[in-house]
């Protein structure tokens, strides 16, 4: 996952309150770092504007996408190739 720590970087900047946690891969967005539907797509928006890249929802599973970081850069990674 080349993108993990921009994504990371990203997120920190994105959402102040993240800055005092400790992020890994296997963190999940809801349950662990209590992103709310709001939260999921400001990061959404974000993560597209950032790395240049659309999810679109009938093609992609936006629940699989976003259910941790280590997903989500994974699938940054995927659209990026």
């Amino acid at each position: 996952m080349m993108c993990i720590h921009k994504l990371i970087m990203l997120m920190r900047r994105e959402f102040d309150w993240l800055g005092g946690h400790h992020l890994d891969p296997a963190m999940r967005l809801m349950d662990d770092l209590q992103f709310d539907s709001v939260a999921l797509v400001h990061l959404q928006v974000a993560v597209e504007d950032h790395f240049g890249l659309r999810f679109h929802p009938l093609d992609d599973d936006l629940m699989e996408i976003f259910a941790t970081v280590g997903s989500l850069a994974a699938a940054v990674d995927a659209k990026r190739e």
